[in-house]
């Protein structure tokens, strides 16, 4: 029978709770950014980038796109138009001009949508007119 100094460690963690140590019986909590290709630190603060969408965290950085890619996130579509295009005709290599092609490209419309509103007022024009024949 194993006398109390052999039992063995207790299997709950008291660095779950608040003011916890982070430490297991086996040394220090393994850093929370695990990812490949991380830097092994822990965060301490937001994410850089982090109201960029998912798609464009993907792009090459650069300051110039940066700014285009903020401007983006922010709602301010008129300067996406204008310069994206602009950007893309200078840009130093073809990934950076494709960015600035596809930041672009993703503030059209869809065909299909324009179609379907297209397709709507023309329903709606038929009917207003066949009825205001009827009466």
């Amino acid at each position: 029978m194993p006398s109390d100094a052999e039992a063995p460690a207790p299997t709950s963690r008291d660095d779950d709770a608040p003011g916890g140590t982070g430490e297991t019986p086996t040394g220090p909590a393994p850093p929370l950014n695990d990812a490949p290709g991380g830097t092994g630190e822990t965060p301490t603060g937001p994410a850089p980038h982090a109201d960029w969408p998912p798609f464009a965290r993907r792009y090459p950085r650069d300051p110039e796109l940066d700014q285009l890619i903020d401007a983006f996130a922010q709602g301010n579509f008129a300067r996406v138009r204008h310069e994206a295009p602009l950007y893309a005709s200078r840009a130093a290599s073809p990934e950076l001009a494709a960015a600035a092609r596809d930041l672009r490209q993703r503030i059209e419309p869809s065909r299909l949508a324009v179609y379907l509103l297209a397709l709507g007022v023309a329903l709606m024009l038929f009917l207003f007119t066949h009825y205001a024949r009827l009466h």
